[in-house]
């Protein structure tokens, strides 16, 4: 999969992993880790050679799970790349994202319910979506079938319409940011604005140059594990600033009539039980 912003997922995942992992053949790897002492010629080697003590200082590893860690930044990264997606692709009208020095991405899934009877109700989910610069007014929210905005609000698979509980809907901000790692480090995860200084260039210009310096600065110094001044894209993720519900009051029926029609149904299929299990005892005498 192949994007404006952004190269082949598949690439992305082994330039992440590089980064992350290395191979190393496990006696170089314990020479690597390990500290020696010279303890001088005892005269016990015929060759002459010297003798060392190794000792390795072993550190407990609790908490340090560094496949999860990896599988969580690369896939995180994956669906953040994914909304940036979709939200260029349909809201970025005039560049406003683009000219934007951050922008919001706001997902969210609805559940209605329907009911066509008493006996029958049923529940439809949806998800929507929208996307609007750090200063500017959110738009109106839109309907989406992408399938990978679906599995993020959680209706792609949602649970039985008999167990769903309103935690069952997810909604969520996604707020994307550029800048140098050490301003994206420096940049206040809440509450900032368009004006904050860490913010130095519009969203799309950030991103244009940047990839020209990580370019130069990887080349300058292709060892270093970490660079301050390399261009990162930050996305953070918080709760929608509001829960949406509806219900519309023409639709309820509050006829009391409904209701005995149910309790008068039930006690008809109470009774039509009744006389089955006396039909079952006439069979077994």
């Amino acid at each position: 999969m192949k994007t404006e912003w952004a190269g082949k997922a598949k690439t992305r995942y082994n330039k992440l992993h590089a980064k992350r992992f290395i191979e190393s053949e496990v006696s170089e790897l314990l020479h690597a880790i390990s500290f020696q002492k010279h303890v001088g010629d005892d005269g016990g080697d015929s060759k002459g050679r010297d003798s060392y003590e190794k000792y390795v200082v072993q550190v407990p590893c609790d908490g340090f799970t560094p496949e999860r860690e990896f599988e969580l930044r690369y896939t995180w990264s994956e669906h953040g790349v994914q909304l940036a997606r979709k939200a260029k692709a349909d809201y970025n009208t005039g560049d406003v994202l683009s000219n934007s020095r951050a922008f919001h991405v706001d997902l969210r899934s609805e559940a209605v319910l329907k009911q066509s009877n008493i006996n029958t109700a049923w529940i439809v989910y949806w998800t929507h979506i929208r996307a609007h610069g750090i200063e500017s007014t959110p738009p109106q929210w839109r309907k989406t079938e992408n399938p990978i905005m679906t599995e993020l609000s959680g209706a792609l698979n949602p649970v039985l319409a008999a167990n769903v509980k309103a935690t069952h809907l997810r909604g969520f901000r996604a707020t994307f940011a550029c800048g140098t790692r050490k301003e994206m480090h420096d940049l206040p995860v809440d509450d900032f604005t368009g004006a904050d200084p860490h913010l130095k260039k519009n969203f799309a210009e950030c991103l244009h140059e940047g990839k020209e310096s990580n370019t130069k600065l990887r080349e300058e110094s292709p060892d270093a594990s970490y660079l301050e001044e390399e261009v990162v894209v930050r996305m953070t993720i918080h709760e929608l600033p509001a829960c949406y519900g509806y219900m519309d009051p023409d639709k309820i029926n509050d006829d009391d009539s409904l209701l005995e029609k149910g309790r008068k149904k039930k006690d008809d299929d109470d009774d039509d039980d009744d006389d089955d299990d006396e039909d079952d005892e006439d069979d077994v005498e």
